[in-house]
């Protein structure tokens, strides 16, 4: 059994041994068109790294780019959040006796809230058409006198008639 056991291994050995002496002469062969390959795979790495520092720098760019825009979108947002939002009332109602003019500044009541408005005209019959501050011209009304409040500052120098 020890024989056999002997045997086995050495035969396992030699077919190795052959099998690596076949090997080495593919290997030689390959050795002389090696550097052809290599400086073609190092082309071509130099090529891709360019490639990813363009990439790079066009994503810097976008990335710069986009924190700009957010912030700008912010900030536009803050602002017209401040002018569409209700309001408190002044508690100065606007009086019949009241001079308005288009472009004044009023505080519109409308569905139990206070808004920022501007008064686009005057009409003859004493109700005013207004402009909602920060909405579109498709919001516009006319509202009557009643529903309309001059805002504080305006209304600590009152318009005399």
């Amino acid at each position: 059994m020890k024989r056999f056991q002997v045997f086995s291994v050495l035969l396992v050995f030699l077919v190795v041994l052959a099998v690596a002496a076949r090997a080495v002469p593919t290997v030689r062969a390959q050795d002389g068109q090696q550097p052809n390959k290599v400086a073609q795979l190092k082309q071509i790495i130099a090529a891709q790294e360019k490639r990813i520092q363009s990439l790079e720098s066009r994503v810097a760019k976008i990335e710069e780019t986009h924190k700009i825009l957010r912030f700008d979108q912010y900030v536009e947002a803050a602002k017209t959040a401040n002018e569409m939002g209700p309001v408190q009332p002044s508690g100065n109602p606007v009086s019949p006796k009241t001079q308005l003019k288009a472009g004044d500044r009023v505080l519109v009541e409308w569905n139990d809230s206070w808004w920022k408005g501007q008064v686009l005209k005057v009409l003859q019959d004493g109700n005013v058409k207004i402009h909602y501050v920060g909405w579109d011209a498709q919001w516009d009304e006319i509202a009557p006198r009643t529903r309309l409040q001059l805002p504080a500052k305006e209304a600590a120098n009152p318009k005399k008639p």
